[in-house]
């Protein structure tokens, strides 16, 4: 439901409003004037400043604003972000930054999608998060890497996993280092890191909806840990 002129809320507009058509600027246009060309600049905050991210954000507002439990916003985006990314560097996991904060900012972008069209939304948000990557310069390794992250955050087989240090590390060397990632060893940890970082993101011990909440107790976080 969205509020109207009178101050009521009507799910008819809520769904003309998710439903209707995206309108995607030109591709080159925009890249050009969010300054994706220079490889310098800070990927991150192009996303942020990426129009079509934006319209998401805003859909996933729409679909949730009269949503008792956990939300699906930049808050908890950032939450996300800035928690794998502490695991990342607890554990010397070697991943750079722009690529943990990508998957954070992109994780939950396709929320809407499944709450209107019933379609899940790991899937729906890699779906939405790939042009998105490519317009803000991100590269093909990089992009399959924070994509398949996107599509695997809400499983817990990658959750499950051991962090001791041996997880897979990135190198880079010099402008070639972002666009071919080196592995050292083992298999990608980032899908777990994410997926645990998600969970941990959860203030449940200060949670007015606690109690309807259909996650177990010993699911639920009882204290801060990051």
């Amino acid at each position: 439901m969205v509020c109207n002129k009178a101050g009521k809320f009507e799910r008819k507009s809520l769904s003309n409003y998710l439903l209707r058509p995206i309108h995607f600027l030109n591709r080159s246009s925009k890249s050009e004037r969010h300054g994706c060309k220079n490889e310098t600049v800070d990927r991150i905050n192009l996303i942020l400043q990426n129009q079509d991210y934006r319209e998401y954000l805003k859909r996933n507002e729409a679909a949730e604003v009269n949503r008792s439990f956990c939300l699906h916003g930049l808050s908890h985006f950032l939450d996300v972000a800035r928690i794998a990314y502490i695991m990342n560097l607890e554990q010397d996991l070697g991943y750079p930054k722009d690529i943990i904060y990508a998957v954070g900012l992109l994780h939950d972008i396709g929320r809407w999608k499944q709450y209107m069209e019933g379609i899940p939304h790991a899937m729906a948000s890699r779906e939405l998060a790939e042009p998105v990557l490519t317009e803000c310069g991100y590269h093909e390794r990089e992009r399959k890497l924070i994509l398949d992250a996107v599509l695997n955050h809400s499983s817990s087989k990658e959750g499950n996993r051991s962090f001791s240090g041996r997880g897979e590390k990135w190198s880079f060397s010099g402008r070639e280092g972002k666009e071919g990632f080196s592995s050292r060893e083992g298999k990608s940890s980032l899908d777990g890191i994410i997926y645990k970082a998600d969970k941990a993101s959860r203030a449940c011990f200060w949670c007015s909806a606690a109690s309807e909440c259909d996650w177990s107790e010993k699911k639920k976080n009882h204290e801060i840990k990051y």
